[in-house]
């Protein structure tokens, strides 16, 4: 069984969502592995069937990036939930999927950033914020993916207490100067959570794409985090990783930005971070990065 809710409209001629932001939001089950065809319920329906999975170390939210259809986000959350759970993880993986182009063209990168400003808080407010509510004050993490991170960031603007334990980035698509010590989104994450973890790829060519686009400094998913890193911060360099995954004839559109999904040492490693424990994947590189991710 898996769950997302999402601020995409839904389409009731057709029964799908669309990349159109909804007035509201949608909370969906799927109850068969491989449709990706579910049922909508109600908030309080879709907490009632979530409760039972969560687990000792709570739920992970995932966010997916730009340019992401609903069928790749189940994919990437199928992957996430396989991945985490077969490396110890005890609780269940959900997503968040905001209206975005799903195969539109480069130029629809700017439209989607007023997407994810129009419809971010439902991150807290209709997901993570309900969920903690529950009984027995669980514990809620996000992964984010790309541009989901930025949804994250203006989700979490203006929130008080700590709404997230532990928040995972890969491929991120955020500005590393502003995690200078001292800077808004150091204060800001560092406040909002009990730790981030920052994986990054040198080679990712999509984030290379975005600075050009904004003109607005280097991507913290390809050039890592500002060093020495805040308290509470770790970095994690994964780019000898991609080209392992290349070598082991690794095949996935826009590889250099998403096979994270599909690299079992990453999984792992995620994994093990969200338990709150010691990876075995990382080894310790000269000077920075904090870590780098190893087989």
């Amino acid at each position: 069984m898996h769950f997302f809710y999402t601020r995409r409209r839904y389409d009731p001629v057709t029964g799908q969502f669309t990349d159109e932001v909804a007035p509201e939001t949608s909370y969906v089950v799927l109850q068969h592995e491989g449709h990706n065809t579910g049922i909508r319920v109600d908030q309080a329906t879709w907490l009632s069937l979530l409760e039972p999975q969560i687990g000792p170390h709570g739920v992970a939210i995932f966010i997916h990036g730009f340019n992401t259809s609903v069928s790749r986000m189940l994919w990437s959350l199928r992957k996430l939930k396989a991945g985490l759970k077969d490396n110890g993880f005890q609780g269940d993986v959900i997503a968040f999927s905001w209206p975005c182009g799903g195969g539109g063209p480069l130029k629809k990168y700017v439209e989607d950033h007023e997407k994810v400003d129009a419809t971010a808080r439902s991150i807290y407010d209709d997901g993570a914020g309900p969920i903690r509510d529950l009984p027995g004050n669980q514990r809620v993490h996000a992964i984010c993916h790309s541009m989901g991170t930025h949804a994250l960031k203006t989700c979490i603007n203006g929130l008080g207490g700590r709404p997230f334990d532990r928040i995972c980035v890969l491929a991120g698509d955020v500005r590393s100067h502003r995690f200078v010590p001292g800077q808004g989104y150091s204060e800001l994450f560092g406040a909002w959570s009990s730790h981030l973890t920052n994986y990054y790829n040198a080679e990712d060519m999509p984030l290379g794409l975005a600075a050009h686009i904004k003109r607005i400094g280097s991507r913290i998913g390809k050039v890592g985090l500002p060093h020495p890193t805040v308290d509470g911060f770790t970095d994690v360099d994964c780019t000898s990783r991609y080209w392992d995954f290349v070598a082991s004839g690794g095949n996935l559109e826009n590889a250099t930005h998403r096979f994270y999904f599909a690299d079992q040492s990453f999984l792992r490693d995620l994994s093990l971070t969200l338990q709150g424990q010691p990876s075995d994947k990382r080894g310790v590189p000269p000077g920075s990065p904090d870590y780098a991710l190893v087989p």
